[in-house]
């Protein structure tokens, strides 16, 4: 796939970074924008991302990452948006590994001129609770999802879940919940399509605009041997 070069990275009104794309052919999967917010106040139960004004039928993808500093982990109970779009769990994404839990949810084909999305947990993590962004552009649906409960970084390598594609085009995405990621993703692995690093580390979001069908899996490098963590991945497909 052709590097895209030209690039701006655009800093929202909250001071959240984003990555705008530049315009690509009709129905292609594409990346339009990327973002990522985190809070530690430790006394609410949501966090809200912000975008630059989404355009009409595309896809937004949110991947979520919370811990509760050492209780039971706190799971996702809905996401909203400005427009009203309708959010649902990806099947089989939910990454648990203690106090630490991932998930990946999206609206397809959603209502455009959305500009703030709010994850709202169950509960209240102790610890820090982040949402990973993604708009992007191109038909698609929902294919597969896969997840890795109490992980553990070997040699400062966190491996997320493997999934296959079912077509040659698509888009995936993994998240991981491990303190701290210092690659995102892991230098030599395919998702390098855009993505995020979260608070001190806490957790990160790579993606990968497919090509091929076949098996992939992303792959984060942590500072700490040993870490433990929780994964997921999901994948979408035209």
């Amino acid at each position: 796939m052709k590097r895209v070069l030209d690039f701006a990275s655009v800093v929202l009104a909250c001071g959240i970074s984003a990555i705008l794309f530049p315009p690509v052919a009709a129905g292609a999967v594409s990346i339009i924008q990327h973002g990522h917010a985190a809070t530690t106040d430790h006394t609410g139960a949501t966090v809200t991302c912000a975008l630059t004004a989404t355009g009409a039928g595309r896809n937004i993808i949110v991947g979520a990452v919370s811990s509760t500093s050492g209780a039971s982990a706190i799971a996702v109970s809905g996401v909203s948006d400005n427009q009203g779009n309708t959010y649902q769990l990806a099947p089989g994404s939910r990454g648990v590994y203690e106090y630490v839990e991932t998930e990946v949810w999206h609206s397809l084909g959603a209502v455009g001129g959305v500009t703030s999305l709010t994850v709202t947990f169950s509960g209240t993590p102790g610890y820090y609770r982040e949402c990973f962004v993604f708009e992007v552009a191109g038909a698609v649906t929902f294919d597969t999802a896969a997840k890795v409960d109490s992980g553990t970084c070997v040699a400062n390598v966190c491996t997320g879940a493997s999934i296959t594609t079912a077509t040659t085009t698509g888009f995936v995405l993994g998240i991981v919940g491990a303190d701290p990621v210092d690659q995102n993703p892991l230098a030599g692995n395919e998702f390098v399509s855009g993505g995020d690093i979260g608070l001190n580390g806490s957790g990160a979001a790579a993606s990968l605009v497919s090509s091929t069908a076949a098996s992939h899996r992303p792959a984060w490098h942590s500072d700490r041997d040993g870490q433990h963590f929780a994964s997921s991945t999901a994948a979408y497909r035209q």
